[in-house]
C-alpha cells in the first residue's frame, strides 16, 4: 500500500494529471485518458535540427519567449523514447552555434512583454529610448513589427517625435509605459 501511494505521489510530483476514484473504502488513483501519449521517435537527423532550431534563439535568454521555448522542448523531452532523450541531452557538448554575438536581454522581460502586447493589440506605447552616443527623449511609438536580426530583437514602428517609420534596437529603451501610466 505504501508502495502504491509512494508511485503516486511521485507521479503526481512529475506532473503526470492522476484523478482519485473511491469505490466504497478502497482508493484508486487513475492516469487520466489525455495522459496516455504514446512516445515520440526521432531520426537522428530530425533530433540535431531541432536541436540547432532551440538554439538559435538563445540569445533571448531572460525573455518570456526563451522561457516558453524551453517548456515546449521540456515537454518534448518527455515524449522522447528513453535511449533518444538519452542521446539528445548531449548534443550540447557536441553541437555549438559560434554565429554572431547575442544581445543579452536578461531583466527586459517587461520591455519584451509591453511591446509584444502593444503589438498585437495595435496600441501606442510612451517610450525614453536612447540610440548609442546621443542623449535619450522620449516619444510615442506606435510599434508594426518585432524583426530577429543577427540575434538581436528590434521594433520597427512610427515614432511621433520622428514623424516616420523607424528602427529600434531593444537595447535602446530605457522606458516603456502605457499611455498616462508614466
Amino acid at each position: 500500500v505504501f508502495g502504491a501511494i509512494a508511485l503516486c505521489v511521485a507521479m503526481q510530483a512529475a506532473g503526470d494529471p492522476l484523478f482519485e476514484e473511491t469505490d466504497g473504502h478502497r482508493r484508486r488513483y487513475r492516469l487520466q485518458p489525455s495522459a496516455r501519449v504514446e512516445s515520440l521517435s526521432l531520426t537522428t537527423q530530425q533530433m540535431v535540427s531541432l536541436y540547432l532550431g532551440r538554439r538559435i534563439f538563445d540569445f533571448l535568454d531572460g525573455t518570456g519567449f526563451k522561457e516558453d521555448l524551453d517548456d515546449v522542448f521540456e515537454k518534448l523531452g518527455t515524449m522522447l523514447r528513453r535511449k533518444d532523450f538519452i542521446a539528445a541531452q548531449h548534443l550540447d557538448r557536441k553541437l555549438f552555434d559560434v554565429g554572431e554575438a547575442p544581445h543579452r536581454y536578461a531583466g527586459r522581460v517587461e520591455h519584451v512583454d509591453a511591446l509584444v502586447t502593444a503589438l498585437l493589440r495595435e496600441e501606442r506605447l510612451d517610450v525614453t529610448y536612447q540610440s548609442p552616443g546621443r542623449p535619450a527623449s522620449s516619444f510615442v511609438l506606435c510599434p508594426y513589427t518585432l524583426a530577429v536580426y543577427k540575434k538581436g530583437l528590434y521594433v520597427i514602428g512610427h515614432g511621433n517625435k520622428h514623424q516616420e517609420i523607424r528602427t529600434f534596437s531593444l537595447g535602446g529603451f530605457r522606458r516603456i509605459a502605457w499611455p498616462g501610466c508614466g
